[in-house]
């Protein structure tokens, strides 16, 4: 639980203090690819949180170059929002 905890408050900074897009996307794939490695985190989980830690503009961006659905929580998939 501790890395899944790790990863809630890296979300929640990064919300807070954004940085860099690059930056964003190659530390969080880095932190929750151990986290679904080690079955701690699913993979729809993941590309929840993912979108969570992102700003409002490249939110929306993401989500409509994706096509994901909102209330449809199996179309938020790490990979393709990735």
């Amino acid at each position: 639980m501790e890395l899944r905890d790790f990863i809630e408050t890296f979300i929640r900074k990064s919300v807070e203090q954004p940085k860099n897009l690059r930056d964003y996307v190659h530390d969080f794939t880095t932190y929750s690819a151990r986290a679904v490695a080690i079955n701690n985190l699913s993979d729809l989980k993941r590309g929840r949180w993912f979108i969570c830690g992102l700003s409002i503009e490249y939110c929306r961006h993401v989500i409509k170059k994706t096509r994901a659905v909102a209330d449809k929580p199996s179309t938020f998939v790490f990979e393709r929002l990735r």
